[in-house]
């Protein structure tokens, strides 16, 4: 049936799409829709809020295939982001919400039923022709404005940071810890040359999630160097395991020939494990490649401690930290853009700000966050499987 989409990984993505829906819609069941509610309508009115967790939503037209029309991407990121925090210290710092902003928020039946659950922003039109309107302006347009509306929803609320998430965004377990401790001790504060260092405030962002295949040693420069590190150290390595092996068996067989007249001779260690690091090097480097870096990067998520910032790149908007005395330059900046640059995209449009103003931004490495959306709202198709095949093995 899937065939003409893609290959097997395609329909593991289906099957597994389907077991987090089912698992979602049962965790939902076990709470009380109107008491999660108001818990959060109550942190919303707090004026020490951590973070304010806005998830961008709009309908997926997508009823031509039976799958695509009950992915309940919605559902599936809410139940998890709730459940986590429910378990979290932290949840009277947070307060959570859902900015429908599908042109007709009624006919959006997944935001609807949410709507019991979570407290949730709509966009509202003065009138049907301020409505047609707006549905005639580019699909970059309508990106931009609607993502300026959820960044300036999330404003109302006092926090120091803002999370904006597509809601095919889908968390890891442990999001909040491991986000709140790299906030705290990394960008809050960090250790500089011996000296703890106290946020400078020039950082724009930090994004959560990158696709996979940006994830890879060909998707930035710097990961050039971090291929040619790997392969420096597994060659070398094996060349200390042979270095170390010619010793003891050079131990032993002098030895031996110490009350022997043999003269035969061992292997010289250091020409011979110098040899073997340069042929290995070439085998390693592809080995590596061929491995890939999202495999490697797994090492980091055994502790939040090895959890590491790297430059943020223009791609991709799927999970975005603000800190909230950036986002009212940013908002005026993105509605500005969406009239000026109407086919511009959004994460270029906003790449376009964070350079003009000079600042930094990072990326978490690896994901928080998982894009499991297979249809995209935007361009109304489907992702290529490169993008997210390999991340829905790791859900």
């Amino acid at each position: 049936m899937y065939k003409n989409q893609g290959d097997v990984h395609f329909e593991k993505a289906i099957d597994v799409n389907h077991e987090r829906r089912i698992r979602a819609n049962a965790f939902l069941k076990t709470i009380n829709a109107s008491d999660v509610k108001q818990k959060y309508l109550k942190n919303g009115n707090s004026s020490k809020l951590r973070i304010v967790i806005g998830v961008i939503t709009t309908a997926r037209k997508t009823s031509k295939l039976d799958f695509r029309s009950q992915t309940e991407y919605l559902t599936q990121t809410m139940s998890r982001l709730h459940d986590t925090l429910n378990r979290s210290v932290a949840l009277d710092d947070i307060f959570l919400f859902i900015c429908n902003v599908d042109h007709t928020p009624n006919n959006h039946k997944e935001a609807t039923r949410m709507a019991s659950y979570f407290p949730t922003k709509t966009r509202q039109f003065s009138s049907k022709r301020e409505a047609d309107t707006f549905r005639q302006q580019s699909r970059h347009t309508r990106e931009k404005e609607d993502y300026a509306f959820c960044l300036q929803s999330a404003l109302e609320h006092n926090s120091k940071y803002i999370l904006l998430l597509q809601d095919d965004a889908y968390p890891q377990e442990n999001f909040y810890d491991i986000l709140n401790y790299v906030l705290q001790h990394k960008l809050e504060t960090r250790i500089r040359r011996g000296e703890l260092e106290r946020d400078q405030g020039d950082w724009a962002w930090l994004k959560l999630n990158t696709p996979y295949y940006r994830n890879d040693f060909h998707g930035e420069p710097f990961t050039i160097y971090q291929w040619i590190a790997l392969t420096i150290f597994f060659a070398g390595v094996l060349a200390l395991i042979v270095y170390m092996y010619l010793e003891l068996g050079h131990i032993s067989h002098s030895r031996l020939t110490s009350t022997s007249t043999s003269n035969s001779k061992w292997p010289p260690t250091h020409l011979t494990s110098y040899a073997v690091f340069l042929v290995s090097f070439p085998c390693m480097f592809a080995v590596i490649w061929i491995t890939g870096r999202p495999y490697f990067l797994k090492a980091h998520a055994i502790s939040q401690n090895f959890y590491t910032l790297e430059p943020g790149t223009s791609c991709c908007l799927a999970a975005v930290v603000y800190p909230s005395e950036r986002v009212p330059d940013i908002v005026n900046f993105v509605i500005n853009e969406a009239t000026k640059k109407p086919k511009i995209p959004l994460d270029w449009a906003l790449d376009g700000y964070r350079q003009d103003k000079g600042l930094k931004q990072y990326l978490l490495i690896p994901n928080l966050f998982t894009h499991i959306g297979l249809y995209s709202t935007l361009n109304l198709k489907f992702y290529k499987k490169r993008a997210f095949a390999y991340e829905y093995f790791n859900d």
